[in-house]
């Protein structure tokens, strides 16, 4: 079989080889990255640090509405909407069909970081007050612990547990849409865990911490979580920040992502 270069030249078989092994050697670097890219993805999900609010903005983003979105991901309208609430957890497949359908790489969803809301930006000045209105402000920061938890059981990253009731929020049934196209700028509260406000008194001074716990491997949030005698949680960002943690006890000590530091 003949090979052709510019302008007509043919290849000797030698260039034809050296531009085959190029051609295969960037698919393969394409490859490599992609699977390296699900891998990191793989380890934010299971640790828990996939946010609601880059779900949200992925779909609005590619403008994703209605019930084909939870079609496209393999689910069940609300499922979706919960998604975006906090309140229930997605399963690995369908965390992937989501990538796939907004065009987002799966480790996207649990980069560290928060959102830059519209007022903050100088496109703020540039709207009208009708613009201003209509635009859809309800951002949710994280998920509800026990849907994290409750999902990751489900899917044999965790080890099974006794049984127990359903999270509050998981077992609700009237809430509100969220995959609907915006019409307005309600802000739903953000969800808060029972023990938050003890949490609270925990972010300053002295840490009463009986165990404190790190990412296994390259980290991806970075910090160490500090588990408290009542068993709840406190991150403690590398810059030194402390705030109540998302991820429970439960999951750090039987989750794989995390590893223990000995005490000193």
């Amino acid at each position: 079989m003949t090979r052709w270069g510019k302008a007509g030249e043919r290849l000797t078989d030698d260039e034809a080889a050296r531009r085959a092994r190029a051609h295969n050697s960037g698919k393969n670097a394409t490859a490599a990255a992609q699977a390296a890219a699900e891998a990191e993805g793989r380890r934010g999900w299971e640790a828990g640090l996939v946010t609601p609010w880059r779900i949200t903005h992925a779909l609005d983003m590619r403008e994703l509405y209605g019930p084909e979105v939870d079609k496209a991901c393999g689910v069940e309208e609300p499922a979706v909407d919960h998604w975006e609430l906090g309140i229930l957890y997605p399963r690995w497949k369908q965390f992937t069909a989501l990538a796939e359908l907004t065009g987002f790489a799966v480790d996207w969803f649990s980069l560290p970081g928060d959102p830059i809301r519209v007022e903050e930006t100088s496109m703020w000045w540039h709207l009208k007050p009708s613009e201003r209105a209509a635009i859809d402000d309800r951002i949710v920061l994280r998920f509800q612990p026990g849907a994290i938890t409750d999902t990751l059981r489900a899917e044999g990253v965790l080890r099974q547990a006794s049984a127990r009731r359903p999270c509050r929020e998981q077992r609700a049934t009237a809430l509100p849409s969220r995959r609907q196209r915006p019409t307005s700028n309600n802000q739903p509260a953000q969800p808060e865990t029972r023990s938050e406000s003890a949490q609270m008194e925990q972010t300053e001074g002295d840490l009463d911490a009986t165990q404190t716990y790190v990412e296994n491997g390259a980290p991806i949030a970075g910090g160490r979580w500090h588990i408290l005698s009542d068993d709840s949680v406190i991150y403690e960002r590398p810059t030194g920040e402390r705030e109540p943690s998302v991820i429970t006890a439960e999951l750090l000590r039987t989750s794989p992502t995390w590893t223990r530091q000995p005490t000193a």
